[in-house]
């Protein structure tokens, strides 16, 4: 009774053979006592041994001045496996089962009381005296300790918000998609590596790779516009703003005749094109950057979207931000430093910032005649100091990084009737860098600009002749022009290469739906006329796709 009480009170765990304690009373220790002074105290009234395994357990024993020596197999219980690598402890000794569960250990007192942990088991204790001298070793089995954990459930990854239709051609509906794990706020181009066959070997967000293909064999399209620039922090940010992105599309094969370039893939992001009949908005800010959209209803036929994102990096340097910064400029000279026997060079004052702006002015004229404008700039800039540290003093210079972006179209497109509709676009989208880069040591500067202007129009037309066929047909005019510098003051070298190539292209594609919708097949051509050469290049475009179950296609 006095054992039951003891546990109880110092949640303490007492064991001992019936026949060593069943016979002795005695007055229970007083409240007052520490489980120390209370073992004393049982020890004193009773003369048996209180042996502390641990900070639970407690054995009890007849004093003995014979040892002896205990053997003994553990195994589970469950299935009689034999359990290797679990602790044996009998007073102060230790031993550890080998491949057969077997331990050994010699010399200790009979009428001992061992413990066997092991993870995974429950703990066990036994008494000794049974295995010593000639009789046999014991046979230890041990209970599995088995958790039971709470069930987990994994709902919409990745499939809400995301549609394959049946001409093979992925939709991915932004406003509507799930965070991805590992993010914190939707991103458009992140999104994308979570389909089949897209990853970024890099590592990175805005570096896209499909079916192998590299980075620039994407055509990536922001509101119909060709964008040569698609990330912030190089890469590691995407640069479209989710807020007002509404659905992208991913081509990976049959690409349509409506399409040029992107012999790996088309990625198609479209805004919101509804008006807005209500003011919203909304504002966030992250260890990265600061953003805020805003939808603004004009008039009945009227509304504006406004997007924008600005770093806080050049203000406060979170950890965030000094993880991306090592990512990005880890093995390059901006975060390195170099040193020889005469002086040292390194690098200090570190910025980085960048920002995006995006605004689309919706205008219904009528209910045929739709004018779309957009407008997107993509900015980055980078600043370093590299010093140069000798006998002779320090000297110091700014080496820069920057690229920006431009971008905007006008639409205007009519829906003549339930049959004939049409679209016509002017576009720009242009991209810049330009980079300063100092050899302190050498006392030598480098300058290198890259400049790509591309404008065009595109003209299209959409004939649904019947329930089953589709007519597209169209003409694109488009112009690149391409500038590269470079320039050197020690020793003096300059060099700038400017090309402009201009393409005229009809295109034209016929596209075929079965009744029960099951059966897809579009065929068609891109005829490109290239001045400069000149030179024509067809292309033929075709895709067939087949519904054979809910499935399998």
């Amino acid at each position: 009774d006095i054992l039951l009480d003891l546990e109880n009170t110092y949640s303490v765990s007492f064991a001992y053979a019936d026949e060593s304690v069943d016979s002795i009373k005695l007055q229970p220790p007083p409240d007052s006592l520490t489980i120390s002074e209370v073992l004393d105290y049982l020890r004193h009234q009773t003369g048996l041994s209180f042996n502390q395994l641990d900070q639970k357990f407690i054995a009890i024993s007849i004093p003995s001045a014979m040892l002896i020596g205990v053997c003994g197999y553990l195994q589970d219980e469950s299935d009689n496996a034999p359990i290797v690598g679990a602790t044996i402890q009998i007073a102060d000794e230790y031993a550890i089962s080998d491949e057969e569960g077997y331990f050994n250990i010699l010399q200790v007192p009979s009428s001992s009381i061992g413990l066997v942990r092991m993870l995974g088991f429950s703990d066990h204790t036994f008494k000794t005296g049974v295995s010593g001298g000639s009789e046999p070793c014991l046979t230890i089995k041990l209970r599995p300790d088995i958790t039971q954990l709470q069930e987990v459930m994994v709902r919409n990854y990745i499939a809400r918000g995301i549609s394959k239709q049946l001409n093979g051609t992925f939709v991915m509906n932004i406003q509507s998609l799930g965070l991805l794990p590992g993010l914190t706020e939707p991103d458009v181009l992140q999104s994308i590596q979570a389909l089949p066959g897209i990853q970024s070997i890099d590592e990175t967000v805005s570096d896209i790779n499909v079916r192998g293909g590299t980075n620039d064999q994407n055509l990536v399209l922001w509101d119909g516009i060709k964008m040569y620039q698609t990330g912030h922090f190089f890469g590691l940010i995407s640069a479209f703003n989710p807020y007002l992105s509404k659905e992208v599309t991913l081509i990976k094969n049959g690409t349509s005749a409506l399409y040029n370039d992107g012999v790996s893939s088309i990625i198609d992001i479209r805004s919101n094109d509804g008006l807005n009949d209500h003011f919203s908005g909304g504002a966030g800010l992250n260890m990265i950057n600061a953003d805020l959209f805003l939808k603004i209803p004009i008039t009945k036929k009227l509304s504006l979207q406004l997007s924008g994102r600005r770093s806080i990096t050049d203000v406060l340097a979170t950890p965030v931000f000094e993880n991306y910064f090592e990512r990005t400029f880890g093995d390059t000279e901006v975060a390195q430093s170099n040193a020889s026997s005469n002086d040292t060079t390194f690098n200090s004052n570190e910025s980085f910032y960048f920002y995006d702006v995006a605004a689309d002015l919706l205008y219904d004229i009528t209910k045929k005649d739709k004018l779309r404008v957009h407008f997107l700039t993509i900015y980055n800039d980078l600043e370093y100091q590299e010093n140069l540290s000798s006998s002779a003093g320090t000297s110091s210079k700014n080496s820069s990084l920057t690229q920006q972006s431009y971008a905007g179209n006008i639409i205007y497109r009519r829906n003549w009737n339930g049959s004939l509709t049409t679209n016509a676009q002017i576009y720009v989208s242009s991209y810049d860098l330009m980079a300063v880069n100092f050899d302190v040591r050498n006392n030598q500067r480098l300058i290198q600009e890259n400049e790509v202007l591309d404008t065009g129009l595109k003209f299209d037309a959409l004939w649904r002749i019947n329930n089953n066929w589709d007519l597209l047909s169209g003409y694109q005019f488009q112009e690149i022009g391409i500038g590269n510098l470079e320039e050197i003051n020690n020793p003096e070298f300059r060099r700038y290469i400017k090309q402009v190539i201009r393409t005229n292209v009809l295109f034209s594609e016929a596209n075929f739906l079965s009744d029960n919708g099951k059966s897809n097949l579009r065929f068609g051509f891109r005829l490109n006329y290239h001045t400069k050469f000149p030179r024509f290049i067809a292309e033929p475009r075709i895709s067939f796709n087949q519904k054979l179950s809910n499935h399998w296609s």
